[in-house]
């Protein structure tokens, strides 16, 4: 098998402002880990509440992001949920904080309240929750990962009644990662940290457990590459694209890199491409619109400071846009919501208080957030900026002009970054109109411009080309 390797350079083009979406909390130390979109418009936000113990924490939420209740279940932390049909009630899967550890899956009413829990316990392997989807009221597929004799995660996926009790063993998926539901069966996207120490493994299985096809992406040969696989979809034809990261080791440092692969039907690489910067990056979830678009979300860090991004592509990776979220925001999962829209759960950083909440958004197909009533969200679209930038291109001498609406209450900071995040300059403004000089802090090409206010939240970016 001959694996094709491209390696491009990408335009970001930056869509920002300011942004005010959803956070839910209750003790300032939330993280959101995962949402489903529920039959009656709603969402159910899954999290983890981390204060005096390590507890899962559930907010349901109506079609206008309003809550319509929260619960603490208490020792236990959060792996996946999902909608029982006919609108009775919900199901969580995740582990015992309590010894002995475990699996723990629980049905919940449509109001929150526990009708059962079930545990998954073994004397010899250590049970993770890892997935669960309900087939019908009375079937669910209940996925496990556990620790196996050699350290090593496994995952597998069994059949269950309406209390969870395993009624037949459905498949296992090698390595322990994630889980797709796919045509007529599932796909587990993992890392084999076995003989190659880090390999993108892919393992699919029909709906009745027969193995499709188990193939991996891996340096066999130096070891210098170390390939890290987090997620994919699913393609028209039947085959896959995959998303993670790889560490690429030199004599004297380590290249961090995204990359994509597309695979056939079979498991067969068709081509491979990857983009490369020193600075620790990585490629976290895919999201299909089409067989044409992605939506991709990632981190890259920067000065030691983590930043989440949002990414919407084509087929071959191209850039449609680029979104950069502010470094107080952090994002677990990306998924679709109907109409080329999205949404995104993670996690909300109060910096100078030291919490956490659980951040949720919804976007439109332009990466513009979705207003819902009684909710303020602002537009963040780079044509209706607060800011402008002149002259553009530049020598290296420009000012900044705050717009006629924003400069009642001047309190802004300016940053100035290269195109792999490295901040070059940094700056107050205090007043309507700033100019300032960049020569000999950088070299002719692409910059950002960050405004952030006094909380240091972005309320605009631009692109900045140096001549």
């Amino acid at each position: 098998m001959k694996n094709i390797y491209i390696t491009l350079s990408i335009l970001f083009i930056i869509y920002s402002g300011q942004l005010h979406a959803y956070t839910f909390g209750s003790n300032g130390s939330e993280n959101g880990f995962q949402f489903i979109k529920t039959a009656d418009g709603g969402f159910l936000l899954l999290g983890q509440s981390t204060g005096t113990s390590n507890d899962i924490y559930l907010v349901k939420v109506d079609s206008m992001i309003q809550m319509q209740w929260s619960k603490i279940i208490e020792n236990g932390n959060p792996a996946f949920i999902a909608e029982i049909p006919a609108n009775i009630g919900y199901l969580v899967m995740g582990t015992h904080d309590n010894v002995p550890y475990g699996a723990w899956l629980l049905r919940i009413n449509s109001i929150g309240d526990t009708i059962w829990t079930r545990s998954y316990q073994d004397p010899t392997f250590l049970y993770y929750g890892n997935y669960i989807e309900a087939r019908s009221p009375n079937e669910y597929i209940v996925g496990l990962a556990y620790d196996g004799p050699t350290a090593t995660n496994y995952d597998i996926l069994f059949n269950s009644d309406s209390i969870g009790s395993d009624t037949s063993f459905l498949c296992s998926g090698g390595f322990s990662g994630d889980v797709l539901p796919v045509t007529n069966g599932y796909l587990f996207t993992a890392t084999n940290f076995g003989a190659f120490n880090g390999a993108i493994d892919l393992t699919r299985y029909d709906s009745i457990g027969n193995n499709s096809f188990h193939t991996y992406i891996a340096d066999d040969v130096t070891y210098t590459f170390h390939f890290y696989g987090h997620s994919s979809v699913e393609m028209v034809d039947g085959g896959f694209l995959t998303v993670g990261s790889t560490n690429f080791y030199t004599a004297n440092s380590v290249l961090h890199e995204y990359y994509m692969i597309r695979f056939n039907a079979s498991g067969d690489s068709i081509w491979t491409r990857r983009w490369g910067v020193t600075s620790e990056m990585g490629l976290s979830g895919i999201a299909k619109i089409s067989d044409n678009e992605f939506y991709i979300h990632g981190q890259y860090d920067s000065a030691s400071v983590a930043h989440h991004f949002i990414w919407k592509t084509d087929t071959m990776g191209d850039t449609t846009w680029l979104m950069h979220l502010d470094t107080s925001l952090s994002i677990s999962k990306l998924y679709m919501i109907g109409n080329g829209n999205f949404a995104v759960i993670g996690d909300s950083v109060n910096l100078s208080l030291g919490t956490k909440d659980v951040w949720f958004a919804l976007f439109d197909a332009d990466g513009n957030p979705i207003s819902n009533n009684n909710v303020s969200v602002s537009e963040f679209n780079g044509k209706n900026s607060p800011t402008s930038i002149y002259p553009n291109p530049s020598s290296g001498t420009i000012t900044i002009e705050i717009g006629s609406s924003n400069y009642a209450d001047l309190n802004y900071n300016v940053k100035v970054s290269d195109a792999v995040g490295r901040l070059v300059f940094s700056t107050s403004l205090d007043q309507r109109f700033t100019s300032f000089n960049l020569q000999g802090k950088v070299s002719p090409g692409l910059y950002f411009v960050t405004i952030t206010d006094s909380h240091s939240q972005i309320c605009d970016s631009k692109k900045l080309i140096i001549e």
